[in-house]
């Protein structure tokens, strides 16, 4: 999973489910059961779409990083307000937040985990 733009819509919805999860519950709660359970979905599908945990979070890591920047670029549209991409970044509304909480939590766990650093 090198490109965040290459995940299927499938893959897009499991690293979504998993970022809600880490934001939610933490991130030594996140397993295919229960990314599964708040994407809707088979522990089955889940691994199908990412055989190994840490592909998992790597994805659901891209996926947030994608997300925050989308958002930004879409605020930045406007040349009059320059503060409305740094606005997107603040854990204002609710997908910001989850996603706060997310760089928050692989933040910590990459302090012992070196494939995360």
């Amino acid at each position: 999973m090198s490109e965040c733009a290459s995940l299927t819509d499938a893959q897009a919805a499991i690293a979504d489910a998993t970022i809600t999860v880490i934001a939610d519950r933490g991130f030594d709660v996140v397993s295919v059961r229960s990314v599964a359970a708040e994407a809707g979905m088979s522990p089955g599908a889940v691994q199908y779409h990412f055989p190994s945990r840490q592909l998992l979070l790597q994805a659901a890591f891209q996926r947030s990083v994608l997300r925050q920047d989308a958002r930004a670029l879409a605020a930045g549209r406007d040349a009059n307000e320059k503060r409305s991409p740094l606005r997107e970044l603040l854990p204002i509304g609710p997908e910001q937040r989850e996603d706060a909480l997310a760089w928050v939590a692989f933040g910590a766990a990459a302090s012992t985990r070196p494939w995360l650093a």
